[in-house]
């Protein structure tokens, strides 16, 4: 026992004790990871996501990259202060780099039913020719997932999903529509290289209960 862990056992105590005493003075020679346990940026990929059901995050993904599980954390409770507003199925659909465009029932004439709303999610910053990302039945679920448990619990909605091609101005869209899918590609330019090439990775990923038309 060195100055620096002087033994708080008294002098008559046992061997047992004083070996006891010994061995608990090696944890305070381990590097300590307590300071990081709440911090997003620095807290290890394999207990993040126990962090992130400390903090009720709603909507998580084993499969997202780390990147996004981190700014999901990071952004959780700006999140839920907003959650059930249009700012917060925005800002959900922001963080897995999805831009979400959102027109309410009373936006459009005639008028749709009270407290409904047609969204459309566009994979730009996640869906290009170099990426691996698809149009897909799981990633709509996943996307549906998270408009679910950002919007207000009254509201029920349409949902669209789709890639714009601002460069190139065309567009893609797929409508959910029971238990199957259909695809819209158009382009409204001759360069339609980029544009066919997604559309290609979209034929041959989709399952037979998924029309493709366009």
């Amino acid at each position: 026992m060195n100055e620096n862990n002087k033994s708080l056992l008294p002098i008559n105590a046992s061997k047992l004790l004083k070996d006891l005493e010994k061995s608990g003075l090696k944890i305070s020679y381990l590097e300590a990871k307590n300071k990081d346990v709440l911090n997003p940026n620095k807290l290890g990929i394999d207990i993040l996501p126990w962090l992130a059901w400390s903090l009720s995050i709603d909507s998580w993904s084993d499969d997202w990259p780390e990147m996004i599980k981190r700014e999901m954390v990071k952004n959780s409770i700006s999140l839920h202060r907003i959650k059930g507003t249009k700012k917060a199925i925005k800002q959900a659909l922001d963080i897995v780099g999805v831009f979400g465009e959102i027109v309410e029932w009373w936006e459009v004439i005639p008028k749709m039913t009270p407290h409904s709303f047609n969204i459309t999610a566009y994979l730009n910053d996640n869906l290009n020719e170099n990426s691996d990302v698809i149009i897909d039945l799981d990633t709509q679920k996943k996307l549906r997932n998270l408009i679910e448990n950002a919007k207000p619990a009254r509201s029920h909605f349409n949902f669209k999903l789709g890639a714009r091609f601002e460069s190139q101005m065309s567009y893609g869209v797929s409508s959910r529509v029971r238990q199957f899918a259909n695809f819209s590609f158009i382009s409204e330019l001759p360069n339609f290289e980029a544009s066919s090439l997604i559309l290609t990775k979209i034929r041959t990923t989709l399952y037979k209960q998924v029309n493709l038309y366009g």
